[in-house]
């Protein structure tokens, strides 16, 4: 069952034996991903800092240094539990909501006291939950669970303001395997404001190590009409 699945991935983990293949390859069903990370979430910030995993604070200095000026108010999607919004408030105090599917994952961030609300997130479905106007939309570590990159821009459109920027991570193999600049340039409603070079995503990992990287890139919206 999904529950089993995730319980076993959590005991190897424990046990330092990271050789699960859902980690590598993404998870399709929003069931499955939803218990994976429910579990996970007890152990999730410790395992990551285990494998290195800096793409928060990478991602933190990169939106910081470049997003002119900082936006007032942001979105951290599929936040988990709040190591993004924990490194942007290392460089200053942020007005951010978070959103995730995960619902433990959600109760790790609010106990951390860094977002303004938190909300329910699938991305398989539309965004109704979320009503407020975002001037950024921050997406880390999670892109791998998008199986249609364009409909989540379409959606983000609802939730942004005019000129808005989502700043997002996605690993190499899947950014050529999707053709993903191809979809980045077939959007009507985005621009790419900033690709960066390839980066290490998990050198802890030993199924990741040097094998897959990951883009940190940023898109503008454009002006409404």
């Amino acid at each position: 069952s999904p529950v089993s699945r995730a319980i076993l991935f959590l005991f190897i983990v424990i046990m330092g034996k990271i050789n699960f293949s859902d980690l590598k390859h993404g998870i399709g069903d929003y069931k499955i991903v939803r218990n994976y990370y429910d579990d996970w979430s007890k152990d999730y910030d410790k395992v990551l800092k285990k494998w290195n995993y800096t793409a928060p604070y990478k991602v933190a200095k990169i939106f910081n240094n470049k997003i002119k000026p900082f936006p007032k108010k942001i979105l951290d999607l599929a936040c988990g539990t709040g190591l993004v919004a924990e490194e942007l408030n290392k460089f200053r105090k942020v007005n951010i909501d978070g959103a995730d599917l995960s619902e433990k994952s959600l109760k790790t961030a609010y106990n951390k006291k860094i977002y303004n609300k938190l909300f329910k997130f699938n991305f398989q479905k539309k965004i109704t939950s979320i009503k407020n106007k975002y001037q950024a939309i921050l997406c880390v570590g999670s892109i791998t669970y998008c199986d249609d990159f364009s409909f989540l821009l379409n959606e983000l459109t609802n939730i942004t303001s005019n000129d808005a920027y989502f700043i997002f991570t996605h690993r190499n193999d899947l950014w050529k395997k999707q053709n993903f600049l191809k979809i980045i340039n077939h959007s009507k409603d985005w621009n790419i404001f900033y690709i960066g070079k390839s980066i290490k995503y998990l050198p802890g990992n030993k199924d990741f190590a040097n094998k897959i990287k990951m883009k940190i890139c940023i898109l503008k919206r454009k002006n409404l009409v």
